[in-house]
């Protein structure tokens, strides 16, 4: 089984597996949002050029988008802290189990005697409550992925060329995820700063070895050790968040330049009567 495909079965799992039904019931609203929210600014345009040309039927057609689309945002609104909240609940309870059940069936004790694999213990439990958001995280994508194609659509109906906009869009969110994966990738690389902090921790407040800290006068040792360790991770997240800030910024502007030029050509359109005001 390919790295991917069990990323990928894992992801629907954590999702999906703590309340199917509730998920399945949260997801298909919110794809149903997604799709109805762009279709309901085209409604608009469509009741507007109705009203302008006397068409009857274009108006009701856009009356009818616009009104799914309202009627869909409101219960997607009520129903999404109702649906989510039990979700996520659920998938944390979920995700601790599964945690537990991993990292109590590893067969050796390389977990406790090999850093590499202590690192990453521990990471895995460190984030075992935000793999309760699975569902709701999948809501999210499948919503956002669904909608850019719904969006696409409804661009290319007005001119093609307005469907640059989804490319330079995606700029800014693919150097946006560079940059989440960079600190991801510099925590990873020192999550022993993490492990030692805690062990520090724990020899601090453990009865047996508290007490020659504090006789021996050893806290501010202790706390030195602590900063220095976390001074470390801490460097190493900003050195990469500097290495991903220039893209950045430059998908930004790109994204930008390119609404701009899409918004003249819109007006320009409009103006010399190619299309209409909706």
């Amino acid at each position: 089984m390919s790295t991917l495909w069990r990323r990928v079965r894992l992801w629907l799992v954590l999702g999906l597996a703590a309340a199917p039904w509730l998920a399945a019931a949260g997801l298909v609203i919110s794809v149903l949002a997604a799709v109805l929210a762009p279709l309901a600014t085209l409604g608009v345009g469509r009741v507007v050029d109705g009203l302008g040309t006397a068409d009857a039927e274009r108006v009701t057609s856009g009356l009818w988008l616009v009104g799914a689309g309202i009627v869909v945002a409101v219960l997607q609104s009520v129903s999404w802290p109702l649906v989510w909240s039990f979700v996520e609940d659920l998938g944390e309870r979920y995700a601790h189990d599964h945690v537990l059940r991993v990292v109590a069936g590893i067969p050796t004790v390389a977990h406790h005697e090999v850093p590499e694999m202590a690192d990453r213990v521990a990471l895995v439990r460190r984030h075992a409550r935000h793999l309760g958001n699975a569902g709701l995280r999948l809501s999210t994508d499948l919503s956002a992925l669904v909608g850019t194609v719904t969006l696409a659509g409804v661009l290319a109906s007005i001119a093609w060329w307005l469907t640059l906009l989804l490319p330079a869009a995606l700029l800014p969110a693919w150097a946006s995820g560079r940059a989440f994966r960079a600190r991801m990738d510099a925590e990873r690389d020192n999550a022993q700063a993490i492990r030692v902090a805690d062990r520090l921790q724990d020899i601090a407040r453990d009865p047996a070895t508290g007490i020659e800290v504090r006789c021996s006068g050893a806290p501010a040792t202790l706390l030195a050790a602590q900063d220095t360790s976390l001074d470390q991770r801490l460097s190493a997240v900003a050195a990469a968040a500097r290495r991903t800030r220039a893209l950045a910024s430059l998908s930004r502007l790109a994204w930008i330049a390119v609404l701009a030029v899409c918004l003249v050509g819109v007006f320009g359109l409009v103006r010399s009567g190619s299309l209409g005001v909706g």
